[in-house]
């Protein structure tokens, strides 16, 4: 009985059924890509070996980077601490007339560094530096530089070269230059723990770019020494300390007595997955937003549909009144036919929001040059939006089946002429 109407009317049902899929893929890629987002990046903390952070706030650095990382290394309960360097450097291909790009540069201690990278990202590096430590560091900033550079291949490619070719790096577009030879690439998707996010930037040896982005200061007259500067410091802790539960907490807390001016700059694991938590919880909302406004929109569709229905029916419910059907039966009756209709769309939108929340995530990594997998698409998330549509469907369908009830039987009849 519920599908006669919809059979009778297959034009007005596959429009109909048509904008509840619409709806339903659009409410489905945007929860499967604001899930996918937080579970990528939670992920990455999860996996990553850095169980504390100390991050100097609003983008500046702190002193003496390689002595407090030495020093952390040394406690019990600390397996390696790792000093490094964000900067902003300009870099062009060695040429006249060779146009300047912009690039965020990291310098780091390899070895060390590659350690708090997920296993699945260290893959990801495609060659590397050829010393794993920081040399020119341990000569004191007196000793001969590597002269070593790895770079995104997004940057690789805006700049056409590869590896062993020679860019020209400076700290600011009016500074001198100096030249660097490429020694490895890395794929775009490394995006551990939020440690990159630009699409161009490149790699270098902590103490490298430190004097690349004049982090220096006067120390006399025609004398001018490196500052040992960071801006982040990445601490792992040993297997013991890391099963201890309130290990990272104890360490971090040992940190912030040795070092005063940390408080407040040293984060755990869970601190770091509660505040991004925190940030994306206004895109999640925003996303969820988008998915239930169309929603919204398609089941009022739904709804004034029905209600025409209901108005073209009129006799015919009138006759079914008269033989003795109850106001019960038609008020099923319609919401049935409803019903039916809103659970065939969500089943139609389902490959539709598959395809789409895949083409935005693949859009995504491309522009933000993060990893590709960032839709969660899971049987518990179809079962959730189909459960959500339906809910809805039934509420808005609501009015027009009581509508459906409540016209007496004798006019109803009257109707036929």
């Amino acid at each position: 009985m519920w599908t006669k109407e919809l059979r009778r009317h297959k034009g007005r049902t596959i429009a109909t059924a048509g904008a509840v899929a619409c709806a339903m893929a659009l409410l489905m890629s945007m929860l499967s890509i604001s899930n996918g987002i937080i579970a990528t990046v939670e992920s990455d903390i999860r996996d990553s070996s850095a169980d504390l952070l100390v991050g100097a706030r609003y983008d500046t650095n702190f002193p003496h980077g390689h002595t407090i990382a030495s020093n952390l290394s040394s406690w019990p309960e600390v397996e390696f601490a790792s000093p490094a360097l964000r900067s902003i450097v300009t870099v062009r291909v060695p040429g006249p007339g060779t146009p300047n790009l912009s690039a965020v540069a990291l310098g780091i201690i390899p070895g060390e560094f590659r350690k708090v990278l997920r296993p699945a990202d260290q893959a990801l590096i495609q060659h590397w530096f050829s010393q794993p430590g920081d040399p020119f560091f341990d000569a004191s900033y007196q000793g001969a530089q590597t002269g070593e550079v790895v770079i995104s291949t997004q940057l690789a490619s805006a700049l056409g070269v590869g590896v062993d070719d020679v860019l020209e790096f400076a700290g600011d577009a009016t500074a001198p230059s100096q030249t660097f030879r490429i020694v490895g690439t890395i794929a775009t998707e490394l995006s551990s723990q939020q440690i990159i996010q630009e699409v161009r930037w490149a790699f270098f040896h902590l103490s490298e770019l430190q004097v690349l982005a004049s982090v220096a200061f006067d120390d006399g007259p025609g004398n001018t020494s490196i500052a040992d500067e960071v801006n982040t410091i990445y601490v792992s802790l040993t297997a013991q300390a890391r099963l201890d539960p309130d290990g990272a907490r104890h360490v971090q807390q040992a940190i912030e007595s040795a070092y005063p001016d940390f408080a407040g700059m040293v984060s755990t694991k869970s601190e770091r997955l509660q505040q991004l938590q925190n940030e994306y919880a206004v895109a999640r909302i925003f996303y969820t937003a988008i998915g239930y406004v169309s929603l919204v929109i398609g089941l009022l569709f739904v709804a004034c549909v029905v209600v025409i229905s209901v108005s073209e029916r009129t006799r015919d419910i009138g006759a079914l009144r008269a033989i003795g059907v109850s106001k019960r039966s038609v008020f099923f009756m319609i919401l049935g036919e409803s019903l039916l209709l809103v659970a065939f769309g969500a089943a139609l939108g389902i490959l539709p929001a598959y395809l789409g929340s895949a083409a935005l995530a693949t859009y995504v990594a491309s522009t933000q040059g993060v990893a590709p997998n960032l839709t969660v698409f899971t049987p518990e998330l179809v079962l959730g939006a189909m459960a959500r549509v339906v809910v809805a469907g039934a509420i808005v369908s609501l009015y027009p089946a009581w509508k459906a009830t409540r016209a007496p039987i004798v006019e109803a009849l009257a109707s036929r002429g």
